[in-house]
């Protein structure tokens, strides 16, 4: 988890409050088991450990900057909230607090914890600065499993309802998403939402004609064979997409957060 999202390092304060709050993971904490799979954990995050170290802890550092900004707005707020409930899902997330909520048992407070810990972290981060909500994508799993438990606890036609709601509202979203970014009506067509789903090919193409390379991209002809030459790019997304539509496999650290490349 730690080697997809650095938000995952909340699980440590979670655990720490669930030492507290579980008998029963006391009671296997003097097992060798839990120790020996955070073990694993930690020998699996290790490179990215002796990397940092290497550079000046620069992604840990640029990262705990980021999460603890400043310059909070109202609208900010607003949008890292949204961005929880549309992550998550309007039926998943009410029925999902509810379920864990509720729950006595060791293995709800352990979801529980695991969840709302995290939740509540990233709540006090928007209060400070901008967070985005792919940022607490690792509760969303637990959230939709809470909320599956806590459909078939009610009648059948409230949870089959609810789960029709839930499919229905995100194949409409999904679809109006598409088409909106394929035709921008409702968002603005300079917005970064647009800018980061279209436009790349051409995007590629500028760029190469502004490097003199007369192919390499998607489409040339087979035994074009293009210099390869070292690009410096504003954004780890920027880089993604020349690489993939014009060819270039070399760059440099992106101008936006140097410890992206």
């Amino acid at each position: 988890a730690l080697l997809s999202k650095y938000t995952a390092a909340l699980l440590a304060p979670a655990l720490l409050l669930l030492v507290l709050l579980d008998p029963e993971l006391r009671r296997e904490l003097r097992t060798p088991w839990p120790w020996m799979g955070g073990a694993v954990a930690v020998l699996i995050f290790l490179p990215n450990l002796v990397w940092n170290a290497s550079h000046g802890w620069v992604t840990i550092v640029v990262q705990g900057r980021h999460g603890l900004g400043s310059q909070a707005t109202l609208r900010s707020v607003l949008e890292f909230l949204g961005g929880l409930l549309g992550g998550a899902g309007v039926v998943v997330l009410p029925l999902g607090l509810r379920r864990i909520l509720r729950g006595r048992d060791s293995f709800t407070i352990r979801v529980a914890v695991a969840t709302l810990v995290p939740v509540a972290v990233l709540v006090f981060s928007a209060m400070r600065g901008r967070v985005e909500a792919n940022w607490g994508a690792a509760v969303y799993p637990a959230l939709a499993a809470a909320a599956a438990a806590e459909l078939v606890r009610l009648r059948p036609a409230w949870s089959q309802g609810l789960l029709a709601l839930s499919v229905g509202l995100g194949m409409i979203v999904a679809v109006g998403f598409g088409l909106e970014v394929r035709n921008p009506g409702l968002i603005p067509a300079d917005s970064v939402v647009v800018q980061r789903f279209r436009g790349w090919p051409e995007h590629a193409a500028k760029a190469r004609v502004a490097a003199g390379l007369a192919c390499g991209a998607i489409g040339d002809p087979p035994g074009c064979r293009p210099d390869d030459p070292f690009v410096y790019p504003s954004s780890y997304q920027d880089a993604a997409a020349l690489a993939f539509y014009a060819g270039w496999t070399r760059f440099g650290p992106a101008a936006e957060r140097p410890s992206q490349l």
